[in-house]
């Protein structure tokens, strides 16, 4: 790290004390405020803000959203506060994952508070699609785009496509292939599920293809069976 990094590091460290420092000294209705305010930072401006430093950014980000998550289910919180409080959740995930695209913590906060949140799914998708693309080794992120996709959203060809990524990623468990098979094979039935399968199987390792064998022999006892 060369000496302007330091110095640029030892400023952005100190304001985030004084920030903190006075967070603690601010009256609740003034700090509630504020944080709202801070939440609508959009990403672009905490870009320049943070600079080469937009690791911390997301950091930051995540910090904070602890805060207002904390608010959002103390008693005594009325709706309409709680509603703004979930938007500010939202910004804070949008800010983190554009500062820094594949850190892993803001889709696993993505998946435990904000996709299963209502009218949050289509964002949740978004983000966790962002991480899909920024971490192409894991297959986390499109498999849950994908359930989101189908269950809330009710996009099945878009979920069909993530399930379909996540299945082809190293490790992925049988389930991502599983889903993806049911959603084809209620939308176009088992002839097409069963080439949507062996499609799938054309591309996996060998070591990947036992699972696959099973299912495409279940659907074709199947479709025997109710021809």
């Amino acid at each position: 790290m060369t000496r302007t990094h330091v110095l640029g590091a030892s400023i952005l460290l100190l304001g985030v004390m004084l920030f903190g420092w006075g967070r603690l000294h601010q009256g609740p209705e003034r700090h509630a405020s504020f944080d709202f305010q801070t939440g609508a930072l959009g990403a672009g401006v905490q870009r320049v803000i943070f600079g080469p430093f937009r690791g911390w950014g997301a950091d930051y980000n995540l910090l904070m959203l602890f805060n207002v998550y904390d608010r959002i289910i103390q008693a005594g919180t009325v709706e309409q506060r709680k509603k703004q409080l979930w938007q500010y959740v939202a910004q804070r995930l949008q800010a983190a994952s554009h500062l820094d695209p594949s850190f892993k913590d803001t889709y696993r906060l993505t998946s435990g508070l904000l996709a299963f949140h209502e009218g949050q799914a289509a964002l949740a998708v978004d983000l966790l699609m962002r991480g899909a693309s920024s971490r192409p080794w894991d297959w986390e992120e499109p498999l849950l785009a994908g359930f989101l996709a189908e269950t809330y959203l009710h996009q099945h060809e878009k979920a069909v496509d993530l399930l379909n990524m996540a299945a082809r990623r190293p490790n992925a468990p049988p389930l991502a292939i599983g889903l993806a098979s049911r959603i084809v094979l209620r939308q176009a039935g088992p002839e097409t599920a069963i080439e949507f399968l062996e499609k799938i199987r054309a591309g996996l390792p060998r070591a990947y293809q036992r699972e696959i064998d099973k299912r495409i022999r279940r659907l074709r006892a199947e479709h025997r069976e109710g021809q």
